[in-house]
């Protein structure tokens, strides 16, 4: 998503020889990798077989469960693959394997600050001659044969644009990469049933290198990542600001405000400055693909947080097979995070909440000893956990709210990626945007199970 402030560069887990601590939020540097062409009618998953998720060429997986690899402001419901390499003159990286068996995945390329500068999302990627992209609307989502190759540049975006490609700009040959996978299938792992992208040099002459030269080549993951979590002392600065009330920065009722840039972000929240015509550039490698609201909230105006809103449409897809569907939007999620640390405590994306016959649903945000016995899927209520460290700096009673909105259809109008000046998020998004209330433990579970 994006960080506020200034940023310390983070290395890669010494997970292997060539790899150093990353941040992770940056759901790094996705590059690639050419697989051997298969036999188009061998099986390009196995349910039971395991599937390595890293090489030399990528780092990862990013995700909650590692604790050197959470931070960023991760999405419980993705996991990412970084990988930071140098390109030779003359030469492409080619990646390529099986689309995945997932809701959705991405290619992005990073600007040393953090901001996405070009990529490539699933529906965007032409099969490989005889092969079918399943992301595709109306397609079926087992299909095969289901291979992909793409390649990354150190040039400048051609008019026209070359099919498959990614562009790091004219001699910008430092390249930092995320992949991305969404909602696996639930019969599968993290990687959506499918081996990582391999990762091929191409010299201009056609020439290849094998993965593990290729890696050795281009220096993979032997640089750390653009880094995302500020310096303590600045965040203290921020946060720590005098006269200002126990619960700053948040309020209540909690308030929203798109993501334009980091700069924006971290005036809106901590100076409450949230003015200005911002343009949505992202920052600490946010997703493009994704628009952010953020919110500060503080257990001080009460120990729960009572979300009540509207689910736009979904592509159901965790369940596996099927059509690939569009709907309002590709996917939802709101999420927990520490506000210095980035690390996510919880998240929940769409297919996760029990919703009434309009759609509607009903979120309480608490401690775990704070939950309701009404907060459960039973009584139609989603429970998002409240993290004991607040904002994993001091601020015990500190948290942060982001939602997501991804790639909405072209009908649907109500998407952050619809707002467009700080403070229309109300006005745009109507009864998408969550309407948030404190409570009491005590009040909420005196409207029983199963009332609105």
């Amino acid at each position: 998503m994006a960080g506020p402030l200034l940023a310390q560069p983070h290395r890669l887990p010494q997970s292997r020889p060539m790899t150093r601590l990353i941040p992770w939020y940056l759901l790094l540097v996705l590059a690639a990798c050419k697989a051997p062409p298969p036999d188009p009618d061998a099986p390009s998953v196995q349910a039971d077989a395991p599937i390595v998720e890293n090489s030399c060429f990528w780092n990862g997986p990013w995700v909650r469960e590692d604790p050197a690899r959470n931070y960023a402001y991760p999405d419980t419901g993705a996991a990412y693959w970084a990988a930071r390499f140098t390109l030779p003159e003359n030469t492409e990286l080619e990646l390529g394997g099986d689309f995945a068996y997932a809701r959705y995945t991405s290619l992005v390329l990073y600007e040393n600050a953090g901001e996405p500068s070009d990529s490539l999302k699933d529906v965007d990627i032409a099969p490989d001659p005889g092969s079918r992209n399943p992301y595709l609307d109306g397609t079926e989502r087992s299909a095969r044969p289901r291979r992909w190759h793409a390649r990354i540049a150190a040039a400048d975006v051609p008019t026209p644009r070359a099919p498959n490609h990614l562009y790091s700009g004219k001699d910008k040959r430092e390249v930092a990469l995320l992949y991305r996978v969404y909602v696996p299938d639930k019969q599968y792992g993290r990687t959506g049933g499918v081996a990582l992208p391999r990762a091929q040099l191409v010299g201009a002459d056609g020439a290849r290198l094998s993965e593990a030269e290729t890696c050795q080549r281009i220096a993979a993951n032997d640089k750390p990542m653009p880094g995302t979590v500020p310096a303590k002392a600045a965040y203290a600065v921020a946060r720590d600001r005098p006269l200002q009330a126990r619960t700053f920065p948040a309020d209540d009722p909690p308030q929203w405000h798109a993501f334009y840039d980091t700069r924006h972000q971290a005036a809106c929240i901590y100076l409450k400055n949230c003015v200005g015509e911002p343009q949505r550039k992202g920052g600490v490698l946010s997703n493009p693909d994704n628009a952010y609201l953020t919110a500060m909230i503080n257990r001080g105006f009460g120990p729960l947080l009572v979300l009540h809103g509207r689910l736009p449409r979904i592509p159901a897809t965790e369940a596996g097979g099927g059509r690939m569907r569009a709907g309002d939007l590709r996917y939802w999620s709101i999420c927990n995070y520490e506000a210095y640390t980035q690390k996510a405590m919880a998240c929940l994306y769409d297919e996760q909440l029990p919703l009434d016959a309009e759609r509607g649903y009903t979120i309480v945000v608490s401690r775990a000893g704070d939950r309701p016995a009404n907060a459960r899927r039973e009584c139609g209520v989603a429970w998002l956990e409240w993290t004991a460290a607040g904002d994993g700096a001091g601020h015990d009673d500190d948290g942060m709210l982001f939602l997501r909105n991804m790639l909405p259809s072209p009908g649907f109008t109500h998407a952050v990626q619809s707002t467009s000046r700080p403070g229309d998020e109300r006005e745009v998004m109507g009864e998408y945007l969550p309407v948030a209330a404190y409570s009491s433990v005590a009040e909420f579970e005196r409207r029983g199970c199963g009332k609105p």
